[in-house]
């Protein structure tokens, strides 16, 4: 039920291709309504200059994306991250919550 637990892996599988272009980003669109996806909201914004492509095309260039922008697109959502951590750990120190690193998953083993 929570959108976040759909938008991630779905964010993860578009971020291996090796080059994203803006309609990639259109099958998120549905689950970018929570902060949790904050940063795919801020990537799903920032992968728009990378139309600069079809006019490189249309003026005789090659199909190819220009390295600052594509800097620019992955940057601008890392800041986002680092933005929305510092938040929160600023916030639960505020309120006198303990900073603790996340503890591993334990599986259970049959035998």
């Amino acid at each position: 039920s929570n959108p976040a637990a759909w938008a991630w892996p779905m964010a993860l599988a578009v971020a291996c291709a090796p080059v994203i272009y803006p309609w990639y980003l259109l099958y998120l669109t549905p689950f970018l309504f929570t902060t949790a996806t904050l940063p795919l909201i801020a990537w799903s914004l920032s992968v728009i200059p990378v139309y600069i492509v079809w006019d490189i095309a249309r003026a005789g260039g090659r199909w190819a994306v220009p390295t600052g922008v594509m800097a620019a697109e992955y940057a601008i959502p890392c800041l986002v991250v680092a933005g929305t951590v510092l938040h929160l750990c600023r916030q639960r120190a505020r309120a006198g919550e303990p900073l603790e690193p996340p503890q591993p998953c334990r599986t259970r083993r049959t035998v």
